[in-house]
């Protein structure tokens, strides 16, 4: 449902103000009071820098997704590498005696 407010000191003439049930009430102060503080009430920017903040974030949780299926492949390689080594050392190794 949305409802239309009156106009105020800080809303322009036809302001819509979308009504949102069910999200918690302290949260919803703790955004109000950056909004006021950090955005001068103007929601528009407060929301959208939470929107930019927001797909950032989402690039974020992408490059550390792509940084440990990197982190894993050089896992594999490196233990890869290392039974490569051990058998070449085996290999190299048929064959020779050693004595005491």
């Amino acid at each position: 449902m949305i409802e239309k407010k009156e106009p105020s000191e800080h809303r322009s003439q036809g302001t819509v103000v979308p009504k949102v049930s069910g999200f918690p009430i302290d949260l919803w102060r703790e955004w109000e009071v950056e909004c006021k503080s950090n955005f001068g009430d103007c929601r528009w920017m407060k929301i959208w820098h939470d929107h930019l903040r927001a797909r950032e974030f989402e690039e974020f949780k992408t490059l550390i997704n792509k940084l440990n299926a990197l982190e894993i492949r050089i896992n594999n390689l490196e233990k890869k590498k290392e039974e490569e080594n051990e058998k070449e050392d085996k290999e190299s190794l048929k064959g020779v005696t050693f004595t005491g």
